[in-house]
């Protein structure tokens, strides 16, 4: 069995100097409502496409490798170094053997603990599991009649405190997840998700993208597509499998199923920049060294 490693986040909460802090909103951005639903609770088989679409993932919605992004200067990322997607339960053992060919050799898991104990990620042959949890409380275990506090918030409001909360108060987390990926051994692929591969997984693979120098509008373009991809099957499955419990979202949170708004990501990258001069120095403020955020930049660029 690949080696299993845990990176705590419990006395992370530092303050980020600058940075809003909007009331907490403890919930998971409704991922963790999914998290521990069986692969037959889904209809439909979730299937994925990337890049240019010749690679299907069987069992991913939201699966993309990220070779091929523009960077600022001039140039792409490269290809087989980076990846993102929703968690891997639903994927079988054929799917598993194809991440492992397509050179997947770290899993950075950012679920909560509950989550990943509820629905453990299969084990992608020769890959190192990481697991740096974020949003440390999560719904598997508590009732929607909680969620009164924000029965008034718009989906977009409680986006935005759910981000901006994540930035001031576990940047230690992210920033590890960043570290991770700028580690990876070699030609590896390092593969980060979460449950939906929505919200923390958007932010990490954010910033690591930006430290290493991707061109803005590249980033947002990235995170933005979540949206398109977990509409539809996805989506559907999900509704379908808690109806069948009897579950019925309130109309404000159903949207952040797959609610993914580019100017969301550009308002949390401008407000980094605005209070820490650059996403790299808000990395470098959280623990990660100047010497890691080149060798980031080495790795994922593609000169």
């Amino acid at each position: 069995m690949a080696h299993v490693e845990h990176i705590g986040i419990r006395d992370s909460r530092i303050p980020s100097a600058g940075v809003p802090r909007p009331a907490a909103i403890d919930m998971n951005g409704t991922e963790t409502m999914v998290t521990n639903m069986r692969h037959d609770d889904m209809h439909d088989d979730p299937t994925t496409r990337h890049g240019d679409g010749e690679t299907d993932i069987e069992g991913l919605t939201n699966f993309r490798e990220l070779g091929g992004l523009e960077l600022a200067g001039g140039g792409e990322t490269r290809h087989g170094i980076l990846a993102r997607s929703e968690g891997l339960v639903h994927v079988q053992t054929q799917a598993l053997s194809q991440l492992h060919d397509m050179g997947v050799t770290c899993i950075v898991d950012l679920r909560s603990d509950a989550e990943s104990e509820s629905a453990p990620d299969p084990q992608v042959p020769g890959a190192t599991m990481v697991r740096i949890p974020l949003l440390g409380g999560d719904m598997l275990h508590r009732d929607l009649k909680q969620w009164n506090a924000i029965k008034d918030m718009t989906a977009e409001d409680i986006l935005h405190g759910m981000y901006f909360s994540m930035i001031a108060q576990e940047g230690r987390a992210l920033t590890r997840a960043v570290r991770t990926i700028a580690h990876v051994d070699g030609d590896g692929m390092a593969l980060v998700h979460c449950t939906a591969g929505k919200d923390r997984t958007g932010l990490a693979v954010a910033l690591a993208l930006d430290a290493a120098g991707v061109r803005r509008e590249a980033i947002i373009e990235d995170y933005a597509l979540s949206h398109t991809m977990l509409s539809g099957v996805w989506e559907t499955g999900v509704l379908s499998a808690l109806a069948a419990r009897n579950i019925r979202i309130p109309d404000n949170i159903e949207p952040l199923l797959t609610m993914s708004p580019a100017p969301l990501m550009n308002d949390v990258l401008d407000d980094i920049d605005r209070n820490y001069g650059r996403v790299d120095q808000y990395l470098i403020a959280n623990g990660m060294g100047r010497e890691e955020i080149v060798a980031l930049r080495a790795r994922v660029r593609q000169e």
